[in-house]
């Protein structure tokens, strides 16, 4: 099975590519304004080639792409316009051009070699792609800022030929230096663009957990060819799993750093030493994640008598970001931009040893202390701490007194855990009749404002009104789940260091801790009758299905496979839980007896299958699908046959189907309108409604009452 990420050679116009459509659109507005030059800057591995190689079938059918690559530039004799002008005529396809001088004169030779290389004809203008340009080259020699200023303004007179040029690399002066012309600095991906290009390429293949894709976003800081490597790591790993979760992400992170470090190493060489000073702080401070300001730096030098001012760590941060290497979060925090960076320095090099040839920055050697004959005493602060001493001397007096007065009395009983309230007996619940075209009911989903903030647990009434929150901070909750009777939700958080099935009150508040394991526990799933809670968990090595009561009491395993299995979803009937897995070597819905026995296979098909749940009748199950190349809400009668399409939507994908608990109607989460929101789909009428409809992410809903 070949691995559809490629990490060898730059993308070209045959490969897959996702992403960058901003990038691109803008490159077309300004060819269409008449700017006739545009520069393309981006640090290695930020994908400048491939976007150069996908500008022929991005840009409007009026252009046509020509991409050729720049001799290597070096400082000979060879003047800079000639060389480029040599390009332009190899990649056009014409007789070379005589040698151009500027200065007097120079305008027009210049305009009767273009007019040489590429005579007005036609409605099509030509865009020569040249790759590439070093940043130092224009940084350090002003031939080439003039012979790029002279070939603009000469470029700007003609309709049909027009010259993209990338720069490897972020110069810092390039605005002043070529104030008339437009430059696109490529940055790091989205995370949407991480995820389409991970999700994209192994469709059919191979499935991404949600937070496996976030994951791998936050530790390549959206850098398009280490997104790339994790995808060619984790395909060669679980292609024939079909699945990839948050586990198998961290067990690829030591093989990624290896693979990388060449590419850390040109990253590492290209910085001066206060910028490395610098980054190896971000790597030695533990416990802030890569996250420090100007003043946490200073503090951490300082301690190791590195005497860097605070002045120039803040000159060494602004250089950082400009180069894409750190982010500045706001309020002058800063973040590295790649925690695979991080942890390549963090193993690779010191803060001391960095600094330890450096005039002005080496670690300055700690005074000789002197003798107890050479020290001044301090007679103030002696009678102070004596003042002090006998005060705690007479209060221990006070207090021994008082404990002869008093007689203590000990219990042998430990304190107890939180815990998520007495579960009996269910109670007996009978849903209000919907009135004719009105859905009502609650439904709880997960939120986020961008792509940078965590996510939080929200619940809005069925029509998309009063969306609430419910939980906040700076860990994740995910996946609510309602209870039967609609007073509880279950939701997953990483707030404890690892994932972990959470229960609180339907409006927040007492949120407690159910399953409290080191493994990673998650898709909570309520028995029919709010008495138990069934879940996947890592805890033996690989995901099974778990069940526990409701306040976390009485665990039990009820899968025991080699294979993933996960994601239980409660028949009405409370005899079967739906779940998927992967034991026949690719997802598939499979239906599991409560009490034990014999797994049914309710699925067949190659692609993708998982995020069961039954309609509340159980006779109908639905869940996702790739079967027909993007991710589709299907469904089938209980026993697995008449599997039907419900989506039918092959510009979307459409995930995490949930009944309301009066049938009839699904919700769901979907990209169709660009961002992820949250929907509804009458089974009957086909009626599609987009309940949230923002800038903001959301996803999973689950309906209840």
């Amino acid at each position: 099975m070949r691995n559809p990420y490629i990490l060898d050679r730059p993308l070209t116009d045959q490969d897959l590519y996702t992403g960058r459509e901003a990038a691109f659109k803008q490159v077309a507005s300004w060819l269409d304004a008449g700017r006739r030059l545009v520069l393309v800057c981006g640090r290695p591995g930020i994908g400048a080639t491939s976007f150069l190689n996908q500008l022929g079938v991005q840009l409007p059918s009026n252009y046509q792409a020509l991409v050729w690559p720049l001799p290597p530039v070096s400082a000979s004799a060879e003047e800079p316009l000639h060389t480029l002008l040599q390009a332009l005529a190899q990649a056009l396809e014409v007789a070379a051009v005589d040698r151009v001088e500027l200065g007097e004169g120079g305008a027009a030779a210049l305009a009767r070699a273009l007019d040489q290389l590429a005579p007005e004809a036609g409605s099509q203008t030509r865009v020569v792609c040249l790759d590439a340009l070093p940043a130092v080259t224009l940084e350090g020699d002003t031939r080439w800022s003039q012979a790029l200023r002279a070939l603009s303004e000469a470029l700007a007179q003609r309709t049909g030929l027009a010259l993209v040029l990338t720069v490897r690399g972020l110069p810092e002066r390039l605005d002043a230096v070529l104030p008339r012309v437009p430059v696109l600095r490529l940055g790091a991906l989205t995370e949407d663009e991480s995820d389409r290009l991970l999700t994209v390429a192994s469709r059919g293949t191979m499935a991404y957990d949600y937070e496996a894709v976030r994951l791998i976003h936050q530790l390549c800081g959206g850098e398009p060819y280490f997104v790339q490597l994790f995808g060619h790591i984790l395909f060669e790993e679980r292609a024939t799993q079909g699945w990839v979760g948050l586990p198998e992400v961290r067990n690829a992170v030591d093989e990624a750093v290896g693979r990388g470090a060449a590419r850390f190493e040109q990253t590492w060489n290209g910085c001066e030493v206060r910028e490395r000073a610098v980054l190896c702080a971000f790597a030695e401070m533990m416990g802030r994640h890569g996250v420090a300001s100007a003043q946490d730096i200073s503090a951490h030098l300082g301690g190791l008598r590195v005497p860097m001012e605070l002045p120039d760590i803040q000159a060494a941060l602004d250089t950082l970001a400009h180069q894409g290497l750190v982010d500045e979060l706001g309020g002058k925090v800063y973040r590295m931009s790649s925690e695979l960076l991080r942890i390549w320095i963090g193993r690779s090099h010191t803060l001391l040893d960095t600094v330890r040839h450096s005039r002005r920055y080496r670690q300055l050697r700690e005074e000789p202390r002197g003798g107890l004959r050479d020290r001044r005493v301090d007679w103030a602060s002696l009678l102070i701490w004596l003042a002090a001493a006998a005060l705690v001397v007479g209060i221990a007096w006070v207090w021994r007194a008082r404990d002869r007065e008093l007689v203590v009395v000990g219990s042998q009983t430990p304190t107890a855990e939180g815990s998520a309230g007495p579960v009996g007996p269910a109670p007996t619940r009978v849903l209000p009749t919907p009135e004719s075209g009105v859905a009502p009911g609650n439904i709880a989903y997960m939120f986020r404002e961008t792509e940078d903030d965590a996510w939080d647990v929200y619940r809005m009434r069925s029509d998309g009104s009063d969306p609430t929150p419910l939980t906040s901070g700076a860990h994740n909750n995910t996946l609510p789940v309602w209870s039967p009777d609609g007073r509880t939700i279950a939701f997953v958080s990483d707030r404890d260091g690892n994932r972990e099935i959470y229960v609180m009150n339907a409006d927040g508040s007492n949120q407690v801790n159910l399953t409290r394991n080191a493994a990673d526990d998650w898709t909570p799933c309520w028995s029919p009758g709010g008495q138990e809670i069934a879940f996947a968990s890592f805890r033996d090595g690989d995901w099974e299905i778990y069940i526990m009561n409701a306040d976390g009491t009485n665990t039990r395993r009820l899968t025991n496979q080699a294979s993933a299995e996960y994601s239980p979803a409660w028949s009405p009937d409370g005899r079967t839980l739906a779940c998927v897995s992967n034991r026949d070597g690719n997802l598939e819905i499979y239906a599991l007896p409560v009490d034990g026995g014999r797994a049914l296979r309710l699925t067949h098909d190659g692609a993708t299958d998982q995020s069961p749940a039954w309609s509340p009748d159980g006779k109908t199950l639905v869940w996702e699908s790739y079967r027909d190349a993007n991710m589709e809400i299907w469904a089938a009668d209980a026993d697995g046959s008449n599997a039907r399409n419900l989506g039918r939507d092959s510009y979307a994908d459409d995930h995490a189907a949930s009944w309301s608990p009066w049938g009839g109607r699904i919700a769901y989460h979907s990209n169709r309108a660009g961002g992820w929101d949250i929907y509804t789909l009458n089974l009957e009428t086909g009626e599609r409604v987009n309940l949230t409809a923002s800038d903001a992410l959301e996803q999973s809903p689950n309906w209840g009452p």
